[in-house]
């Protein structure tokens, strides 16, 4: 009964998505899903990311070096909080090559 309420709550969210944002990847199938994913596909090939690895290197140890004083304390973080910086900085810095520093200016 439970799998059924999940699927149920899958369905009606998928739903409200594709009301919203139109037919993406993420809500189309068949041929418009493969269409799409073959553009996204050539986008995130892995010669174009590895140029991109220093640019995750770099803010995943900022990203530690701000959790590390929690390490230890027993103290609660929002960790959604500084998964969304973490993620902003790694955008602005790869499409618009700008150094936002979203996670030490929270």
């Amino acid at each position: 009964v439970l799998h059924k309420v999940v699927s149920i709550q899958a369905l009606l969210m998928i739903l409200a998505i594709r009301i919203s944002t139109g037919e993406g990847l993420s809500t189309s199938s068949g041929a418009l899903w493969r269409k799409h994913r073959e553009m996204l596909t050539a986008a995130f090939h892995l010669d174009i990311l590895k140029d991109y690895v220093p640019v995750y290197n770099e803010i995943s140890h900022r990203f530690l070096d701000i959790w590390r004083p929690f390490v230890g304390t027993g103290e609660s973080i929002d960790v959604s909080e500084y998964t969304n910086l973490c993620t902003m900085d790694v955008l602005l810095k790869c499409i618009f090559s700008s150094d936002s520093n979203c996670l030490e200016n929270k």
